[in-house]
């Protein structure tokens, strides 16, 4: 996959952009150091292709500042788009970028749990003062 040069703030500057439109779609031009993006267009999508690089774009940008956590926010925001080849929209882009919060705790508290779980000294407590 070639490198792109779009991060999440590109993403988030660009959703805040669509205002009045949220559905408004969200394109990647270029390869490299020369992609950008920008607004596209508001009832047709640009094809396929594009569709495709810019949701690999987007999650390359999550998985760059979030780690393991962006790759989960968007899978669970936009991960079904994304398998069918549909646009980026803006309110996606503000989906999974509000996700990522609260998937850090849940996956805090769930290791937490894991961790408790196994230990043998908490497993001899009693149930009620576990």
């Amino acid at each position: 996959m070639p490198q792109v040069n779009v991060n999440v703030a590109t993403f988030q500057h660009i959703a805040n952009q669509a205002k009045v439109f949220s559905s408004r779609d969200i394109v990647v031009e270029g390869s490299g150091k020369t992609s950008s993006a920008r607004l596209g267009n508001l009832v047709f999508s640009h094809g396929t292709a594009a569709n495709k690089a810019t949701m690999e774009a987007f999650k390359t940008a999550l998985e760059k500042e979030y780690g393991v956590f962006g790759t989960h926010a968007f899978d669970t925001a936009v991960g079904s788009r994304a398998m069918s080849r549909k646009s980026l929209r803006a309110c996606d882009v503000k989906a999974a970028l509000s996700n990522i919060e609260g998937l850090k705790e849940i996956r805090f508290r769930n290791e937490l749990d894991r961790q408790l779980n196994t230990n043998p000294k908490f497993r001899e407590l009693p149930v009620n003062v576990r």
